[in-house]
């Protein structure tokens, strides 16, 4: 066998196993070709070849990734005010329901001040 990104094997009896783990979001990982070759056992030994067409389908195994800015600055004494606009991308297939509508939030774990200080807000019209 060749191709199938070096995960397949065939055994003697033609069973076909995926012997690791394939990844969609790679290059080329979303789809490939294996080339099996049957030989018989006569004199002279003859063969066949098929061609193995291979569909990876997605799951949802890629974290949303925050597009920047992600950097704000804040002038000291400054009023409430707009700081920016939170983007985030994900590279699973959203048709699939693995991708957007996102949702933010500010992680309970930052002091009390920044959690007092700073609130989202989702702005349906914004979404990209």
């Amino acid at each position: 066998m060749m191709g199938g990104w070096g995960a397949l094997r065939v055994d003697e009896t033609g069973d076909i196993t995926l012997w690791r783990a394939l990844d969609r979001e790679i290059p080329g990982g979303a789809a490939g070709e294996a080339l099996v070759v049957a030989v018989d056992r006569g004199r002279p030994p003859l063969t066949a070849t098929a061609t193995l067409t291979l569909t990876v389908t997605d799951v949802n195994d890629c974290a949303p990734t925050l597009l920047p800015p992600t950097v704000f600055h804040v002038p000291e004494d400054a009023p409430p005010t707009l700081l920016g606009l939170l983007k985030a991308t994900d590279a699973d297939v959203w048709e699939l329901g693995h991708g957007p509508p996102f949702s933010f939030s500010l992680a309970p774990s930052n002091p009390a001040h920044i959690l007092s200080s700073i609130a989202l807000k989702f702005n349906p019209g914004e979404c990209v």
